[in-house]
């Protein structure tokens, strides 16, 4: 079992959704966290509800499971900061402690 779950395993989970009484059964036949299962679910789910709202048809699976745009992480560090540190790395030790 890795670290994230697969689109396989996330459209697997999503079928054995449909056919478990719970979703930790779903879960343990998928093998992943039932953590990471509900928050698979709770996804799918608000995907459904804004197509109904938009009034299209259902998402397919695939669509419930694919990863938003721009959902990564934010940048450490500004390029501000890089600037600061490469001046602070090329200066002499006087002028560092004026930084």
């Amino acid at each position: 079992m890795g670290k994230h779950a697969t689109v396989a395993q996330k459209v697997e989970l999503l079928v054995q959704c449909e056919y478990e009484s719970s979703i930790a059964k779903a879960a343990e036949k998928v093998l992943i966290a039932l953590s990471t299962a509900k928050d698979i679910q709770l996804r799918a789910g608000l995907i459904q509800a804004e197509y109904a709202e938009q009034g299209l048809p259902p998402p397919s699976y695939k669509e419930q499971v694919t990863q938003q745009l721009g959902s990564g992480a934010k940048p450490k560090i500004t390029e501000e900061e890089i600037t600061l540190l490469l001046k602070a790395c090329t200066t002499n030790k006087k002028h560092r402690k004026k930084l």
